[in-house]
């Protein structure tokens, strides 16, 4: 009859898969942080008192403070605004759209933008606001 002894598990052993959850998480939380993208342009948007809340959207733009504007992180003029809008809403009309604009823009430039864009088809635009501190 053979008997075998109990091999004595070393510290090296009892630490590793430890060290795998801990390097797992590190990842995990790497990707997580890279997810969101900077906007391209450094905005102070506008505040507002608004009840209700902002709904998940498709596509952002932006209007920094020398009117420049950029789509989805992708600079653009208005001309090329406004043929990828109509684009984009002839293959799905219920897009809607966020603005985002910077607070020192002078409001008929904001107003002009707004207009071209319900010009070329968009029909819900929402004007991303923050709230004024108290």
């Amino acid at each position: 009859m053979k008997i075998h002894r109990a091999r004595a598990v070393g510290k090296t052993e009892n630490i590793l898969p430890m060290i795998n959850v801990v390097f797992l998480l590190l990842i995990f939380f790497m990707l997580a942080g890279a997810l969101q993208t900077a906007d391209l342009y450094e905005i102070h948007p506008l505040t507002s008192r608004s009840e209700t809340a902002v709904e998940q959207m498709e596509a952002v733009v932006l209007m920094d403070q020398q009117g420049r504007l950029a789509l989805d992180g992708v600079e653009i003029d208005e001309d090329g605004l406004r043929r990828t809008l109509s684009a984009h809403l002839a293959r799905r009309p219920e897009l809607v759209l966020r603005l985002k604009v910077d607070g020192r823009v002078s409001t008929p430039r904001v107003v002009d933008v707004m207009e071209m864009m319900r010009d070329a088809g968009l029909e819900r635009l929402v004007l991303l606001t923050l709230e004024p501190e108290t």
